[in-house]
């Protein structure tokens, strides 16, 4: 966990200091891009099983600006291992539905990874090197249950996001501040870097 951190703040660093070319004055081309996050997930699975907890969050990934507003971007983010339960809680009394047997209480990990497609719009702010972007797309997720494989699952749900990019002028990097909401019932807030080609 710590040697993937390192790696993390490295490149964060190297597309901070890096001296690459300033990015085309039309503000389009491909761009790249890491974050790291604090993420929240709160997600009931059934009756009696739950994924609810937090955790630091990587998000990398790579994008196309098409025209100064509109940019199409792949991210893959990796939330950890996220606390969860599995089975019927000693303390609470649950009602299974008839054929159902209840699994036996126990505390677990999930682990949560997902690839998303998204459309992000951005608008400059004026006198300032600074835009707000939103963004909307769809996230393939999958859910590993560490101790309990038969509650392992996966989806596609929607994900929706807005935040702020400062790129001082003549610049191809950029910093990033933002929130983002999977329909998971997961929510991540994320700084990062980004590199223009």
């Amino acid at each position: 966990m710590n040697n993937r951190w390192m790696h993390v703040a490295s490149i964060i660093a190297l597309a901070c200091s890096q001296g690459s070319p300033a990015a085309s004055p039309e503000g389009t081309g491909f761009y790249v891009f890491v974050e790291v996050g604090h993420s929240d997930v709160d997600r009931d699975v059934g009756s009696v099983d739950r994924i609810r907890g937090d955790n630091m969050s990587l998000h990398v990934g790579a994008g196309y600006e098409i025209t100064p507003i509109w940019a199409v971007q792949l991210t893959y983010s990796d939330l950890g291992g996220i606390d969860a339960s599995v089975g019927c809680p000693p303390d609470f009394f649950c009602i299974a539905q008839p054929g159902i047997a209840l699994v036996p209480f126990s505390s677990a990990k999930a682990d949560i990874d997902a690839f998303s497609l998204e459309l992000r719009a951005s608008y400059p702010v004026p006198r300032y090197p600074l835009a707000v972007f939103a963004k909307l797309g769809v996230a393939a997720w999958d859910s590993d249950w560490r101790s309990n494989s038969v509650l392992n699952e996966s989806g596609n749900s929607l994900l929706y996001g807005a935040g702020v990019l400062w790129t001082p002028d003549n610049s191809a990097w950029g910093l990033t501040l933002s929130y983002e909401h999977i329909n998971l019932d997961v929510q991540s807030l994320k700084a990062g870097a980004m590199l223009r080609f």
